[in-house]
């Protein structure tokens, strides 16, 4: 019976082993640098006339992350607020569907000419806290600050922009 359970162990399939695992444990030193002699340095390149994107100089006057009213309503009825990456620059105020705007190939969901910018605003206390109106012809935008001091910022940022101030 013993020879038959020992023929049956043998003929199990056997499992594979658990991945190995990499730990930093005393055998896992950093030896020292023992070079004593300094490291070779490359001359700076001269400049060319392209410039990259990592080296164009950023032209936004103000940027940071605000909740927009959409400017229609939801299937259901209720207004729809979303957070957007705001980028105010001298020619337009821009908002994009994630944070760090154009610098990070964020999808520009929008902008708003600063020439066409007629009044920037506090909204009624009958909407959210902390929100503001950049009214643009016709349309308002809405747009949420975290705080009553952010929003405030943005207002003057906005206005200093527009020619408002």
């Amino acid at each position: 019976a013993a020879a038959a359970a020992a023929a049956t162990k043998r003929a199990a399939p056997a499992k594979p082993p658990p991945p190995k695992q990499h730990q930093r444990g005393p055998s896992m030193k950093i030896a020292p640098s023992t070079a004593t002699a300094p490291a070779k340095v490359a001359a700076p390149r001269p400049k060319s006339s392209v410039v990259t994107i990592a080296e164009e100089p950023t032209s936004a006057l103000k940027e940071g992350m605000l909740f927009k009213k959409a400017m229609g309503k939801s299937k259901l009825g209720k207004s729809n607020w979303k957070m957007r990456f705001f980028s105010l620059s001298a020619a337009e105020l821009a908002y994009y569907d994630s944070y760090g705007g154009a610098s990070t190939g964020a999808k520009k969901k929008g902008a708003v000419a600063l020439g066409e910018v007629s009044a920037v605003k506090l909204a009624p206390s009958t909407t959210k806290a902390n929100t503001f109106i950049v009214i643009v012809g016709s349309k308002e935008l809405q747009i949420q600050a975290a705080t009553k001091a952010e929003a405030d910022d943005w207002m003057v940022s906005i206005k200093a922009a527009c020619g408002l101030a």
